[in-house]
């Protein structure tokens, strides 16, 4: 559904950009030919219908080319973020039977054992065919509720899940954000997100439906690189998640004012925003509209909230998108009276079909996909976001299990007992802090060194405090979170 939009404006608007990255520009119909011709290169890799491809890359015009070549033979894109383990996405590719991954390099092939291992370099430096091609509208027959990619999120344990969206939830994810982010058809869009990821893929899918042309950043860690390409593209808008913006925002203030004389838009999810960031986002850029948006992989972009100076108030999230319903449920799982704190259900046609190997066990009911978010509606229908029912918190945008992170720490021979929590430190970003009870005096050096060789780098906290005893109240599961 979304591949017919990018056909229609190849052959609409031909020559209008639809992408740059690196310098280089591509229109929507040189798009059109480079998806065909990427199409018969992955088929002479013996790439075949209903074939899962991983895609695990930087973000770059090649990452679109494969997504949307493998759509167009039929194949199921299964989309991983480069921060996944190899220990994970070997074990991705034995319990899902996966033949081919696409990586930005060739990587080592012990690794890969019996896997064809496909780079988006080879894709760069190939030259194509200069030919058209018509089959890729055979691939808009096919039915909405087919699947249209698998995209894996670090979930809320330590095991990656991966969640099946159909080509009709990938069309009204893209629809209900073209909807309420009014991006118009001549702005260019900066995207700093990673495309592996639901908030950075929505933009893409966004893009399809307004026909704006979109900047691909490949270093997305490069702050400086990000500010002075608004700068040099004159870009109208982009997507961030708060904790990046906490750093922008020591930006020198007159770099800023040069920007916001052409910022349009300002789209914030993934996690929730600091209240005196609002404050500044609106004072610093008067003539931008700022959103933010909650959901998850699952159920991305269930509730916006376009922020003004009337409606900055601590939890409220916003009002239900366009296509979504949103309930609040209480223990036996009916609908809670206004202000009753529950838990936040999300139902409309772009929630996801279901979780690979079938881990959607007690997620559904008769109001729709279970979140695991606290929350309570008001007489005006907003929402209020309190915190989780699980230990599940997110840094930069990605879930992390707090939970898990303390099995691993107790495993380490001189704890006893440990909790986490997620903390602000001086500069406002968000770090995992743990307080541990001792068996035995050990150097913090050691621990770190035993949780380096068990989970990712990311996942280890920053700070260590030793303490007596665990302070108990503050092991309540909605105040593992911070606002």
């Amino acid at each position: 559904m979304l591949l017919k939009h990018l056909i229609n404006f190849s052959q609409k608007a031909p020559n209008k950009i639809a992408y740059i990255s690196e310098n280089k520009t591509l229109t929507f119909k040189e798009t059109i030919e480079y998806i065909e011709q990427v199409a018969i290169f992955l088929k002479g890799k013996g790439c075949k219908r209903n074939s899962k491809i991983i895609i695990s890359a930087d973000n770059s015009l090649e990452w679109v080319f494969f997504y949307f070549a493998i759509q167009y033979i039929h194949s199921i894109p299964v989309i991983l973020g480069k921060f996944f383990s190899r220990k994970y996405i070997q074990s991705i590719i034995r319990e899902n039977k996966i033949k081919f991954i696409i990586t930005d390099k060739k990587t080592n092939q012990n690794f890969l054992k019996n896997t064809v291992n496909i780079t988006t370099e080879e894709i760069r430096k190939k030259e194509f065919l200069k030919k058209n091609f018509s089959n890729i509208l055979n691939y808009c027959n096919t039915s909405s509720s087919s699947t249209s990619e698998i995209l894996f999120t670090s979930g809320s344990t330590s095991k990656p899940k991966g969640v099946i969206l159909t080509k009709k939830n990938s069309f009204y994810i893209a629809k209900q954000i073209s909807k309420f982010v009014k991006v118009k058809i001549n702005h260019k869009e900066l995207l700093l997100l990673p495309l592996s990821h639901s908030f950075g893929l929505g933009r893409l899918k966004s893009q399809i439906i307004t026909g704006n042309s979109l900047i691909i950043l490949k270093n997305m860690n490069n702050i400086g690189k990000f500010l002075l390409s608004i700068k040099q593209y004159k870009a109208n808008g982009f997507g961030i998640v708060p904790s990046t913006l906490e750093m922008i925002k020591r930006i020198d203030i007159s770099f800023l004012k040069e920007i916001k004389t052409f910022l349009r838009f300002i789209e914030l999810g993934s996690e929730e925003i600091n209240i005196k960031t609002v404050k500044w986002l609106l004072k610093s850029f008067p003539n931008t509209n700022i959103y933010h948006h909650y959901g998850m992989t699952e159920a991305s972009r269930a509730i916006f909230l376009k922020y003004n100076k009337d409606n900055i108030k601590n939890n409220l999230i916003g009002n239900p998108s366009f296509y979504s319903k949103i309930s609040i449920l209480n223990k036996k799982k009916t609908i809670c009276k206004l202000n009753e704190i529950g838990e936040i259900a999300i139902k409309g046609p772009f929630v996801m079909k279901g979780y690979i190997n079938n881990k959607s066990i007690n997620k559904f009911t008769n109001y729709g996909f279970l979140t695991g978010d606290y929350g309570y509606k008001d007489k005006k229908g907003n929402v209020f976001l309190l915190g989780r029912k699980d230990s599940l918190v997110k840094i930069n945008g990605i879930n992390i299990s707090l939970k898990e992170i303390e099995e691993c720490i107790n495993k380490y021979p001189y704890i006893k007992e440990t909790l986490c929590l997620l903390k602000r430190n001086d500069s406002q970003n968000k770090i995992i802090y743990a307080k541990i009870v001792c068996k035995k005096i050990f150097k913090i050096i050691d621990l770190i060194n035993f949780m380096q060789k068990r989970i990712e780098n990311y996942k280890i906290p920053e700070k260590f405090e030793i303490v007596k005893k665990l302070p108990r109240s503050e092991s309540n599961k909605l105040l593992r979170t911070i606002n």
